[in-house]
């Protein structure tokens, strides 16, 4: 992979994920499964809606981008290629000596749901992305990245602990 390639995908590392006209739902409707008793549901605090873990999960980024520790990155993710893929680009940078530096990532307006199910749906966005610094190592230059409005779908899906994000796309502009 190009160093240029691998700059934007840092500067807008939903660059890093395929572009798809028509994103498609990619999970399955689980079995029907018995409901917990009132005694079951009782003690369990009730979970973070879909929408208030990707809040979570664009903060828990924008974090990880300045420290390169994925721990809590991925306790909020599920399965997710297209993040590791991300946590793989900075962690390397980090561990070279370079760096990605930027505000971060925040949600404008409120996500659209484009389809839902009982333990899977999908997030539509539009995602402002700050300016951001690259350095992929202590010796390279730094390369910079405008930032701006990008629309994004998320995947989410509902685990025994929660919604986790399993997937995120870039659409094209």
């Amino acid at each position: 992979m190009s160093r240029r390639l691998i700059a934007a995908a840092i500067t807008g590392v939903l660059l890093l994920a395929g572009c798809q006209d028509e994103p498609q739902p990619r999970f399955a409707d689980p079995p029907d499964s018995p409901s917990p008793s009132e005694s079951e549901t009782s003690a369990v605090p009730e979970a973070q809606s879909p929408e208030e873990v990707l809040d979570a999960w664009l903060a828990t980024y924008t974090e990880f981008e300045s420290t390169g520790e994925p721990q809590a990155l991925r306790s909020l993710s599920q399965a997710c290629a297209t993040c590791e893929e991300v946590i793989r680009i900075v962690v390397t940078a980090h561990d070279r000596g370079g760096y990605l530096r930027s505000d971060g990532w925040s949600i404008k307006g409120s996500p659209s749901v484009i389809y839902e199910r009982p333990r899977a749906t999908g997030l539509r966005a539009e995602v402002e992305v700050s300016p951001s610094r690259y350095k992929a190592t202590a010796n390279s230059p730094v390369e910079r990245g405008t930032g701006g409005v990008i629309t994004m779908e998320f995947d989410l899906e509902r685990t025994n602990e929660g919604w986790l994000v399993s997937d995120f796309t870039r659409l094209p502009s």
